[in-house]
């Protein structure tokens, strides 16, 4: 593992519902210092509840300077930054102004890590060694965020990058076109977090909950295809579907159905409670363009935890094809999940958790650090 270096990372906030920028930063900083620098956000704020809310917490966390110790050999600072990217000057002044705010704290020569396309501005400005950028997810096509804008900052986030981490195929393809220097690197799985010993017993939510439960859990988002659970909810009565997450987006069909329950984001440390009790889990997003370049995280979750999964067909789920239930429709979605419910595919779900258990963090992390060793190298010659 490479050892004795300094990260800045830029990416999500930190302590939020760990992502793979976390689960991946988290294996160098035994060996390695960590200057995490929260979200730089990607789009513009609109007048709405959530994004005052983040918007004043980002001003509470500022004020909360200098950075924050979290953990050894991990630091966290929140800098200002005006999301208006449309506005040349404004990037400018962001560019001045973060740089000045990141100035006395970081360290010298870093391995910059980007996990977001509006930080590109800093790409260069930190007398970084290296510059690499994580693309864990089509970012021009997440919600909210303006399209044009957000593919011409990532492509020049790829000319200016020494590397290239993508999550998924269809990502390491679109992404080497601009950079040469792409490379797959898949999820992860905390394996032993989703055991069953690992956990509490079944969480008191849950216990009340009717028999068989059908699970997710994860953002609530656009992407997810609440049709598709109503109409799942709809024909199955019996069945009892339990959704954990934040909601990002309209829930209003979900409103009313009795067997389906809404139980809001629960920590990261929590999550064996609930999935222990899952009878089968699903994955039910809606298939385009951002769900065709993404990995879901919660697979190999959900497979470390030995539960059967149904899930709408995306590329990435298709790798893992033998290895769970893909639906190819709403009616076969219901299909399979009477089938796995029904007749518990012992098989299938032990070859799930001994793939899962071969895809650990850890390794992710050893992918990389011979990834960035080799860069290095090459550099200095």
């Amino acid at each position: 593992m490479i050892s004795k270096e300094n990260f800045i990372c830029l990416a999500e906030d930190w302590g939020a519902h760990p992502t793979s920028t976390q689960h991946l930063l988290k294996q160098f900083m035994d060996k390695n210092a960590v200057l995490w620098v929260n979200s730089i956000s990607m789009r513009s704020p609109a007048l709405q509840t959530g994004d005052l809310k983040r918007l004043l917490r980002k001003l509470q966390s500022f004020c909360s300077q200098p950075q924050d110790q979290f953990q050894p050999n991990l630091k966290v600072i929140s800098p200002l930054a005006l999301p208006f990217y449309q506005v040349p000057a404004v990037r400018r002044m962001n560019r001045i102004f973060l740089r000045k705010q990141l100035k006395s704290r970081k360290p010298e020569k870093p391995i910059l890590w980007v996990s977001l396309p509006t930080a590109v501005d800093l790409v260069g400005e930190m007398d970084e060694k290296l510059s690499v950028y994580y693309c864990g997810d089509e970012f021009s096509e997440m919600p909210g965020v303006d399209p044009v804008m957000i593919r011409k900052m990532e492509a020049e986030l790829l000319r200016k990058a020494d590397l290239v981490l993508c999550s998924s195929e269809s990502l390491v393809s679109s992404k080497r076109r601009m950079n040469s220097e792409t490379y797959l690197i898949p999820h992860g799985v905390d394996f032993s977090h989703f055991q069953p010993e690992s956990g509490g017993g079944i969480n008191h939510e849950l216990r009340s909950i009717k028999t068989p439960i059908v699970g997710f859990f994860g953002h609530i988002a656009p992407w997810v295809d609440v049709e598709l659970i109503a109409f799942l909810a709809q024909n199955r009565p019996q069945y009892s579907f339990v959704l954990i997450g934040q909601v990002f987006t309209d829930t209003a069909v979900l409103h009313g159905l009795s067997n389906v329950f809404m139980l809001g984001q629960k920590p990261y440390a929590a999550l064996p409670e609930y999935v222990t009790a899952f009878d089968a889990a699903m994955i039910p997003f809606r298939v385009n363009e951002l769900t065709r370049n993404v990995n879901p995280l919660k697979l190999l979750e959900y497979f470390a935890a030995g539960k059967p999964v149904v899930s709408t067909p995306t590329d990435e789920v298709e790798r893992f094809a033998g290895l769970l239930r893909i639906s190819r429709d709403r009616d076969d979605f219901l299909r399979q999940l009477d089938d796995i419910i029904g007749f518990y595919p012992k098989e299938m779900v032990a070859a799930a958790r001994r793939r899962s258990k071969s895809e650990s963090w850890e390794q992710r992390a050893e992918q990389i650090s011979c990834i960035l060793e080799k860069k290095l190298k090459d550099k200095i010659k």
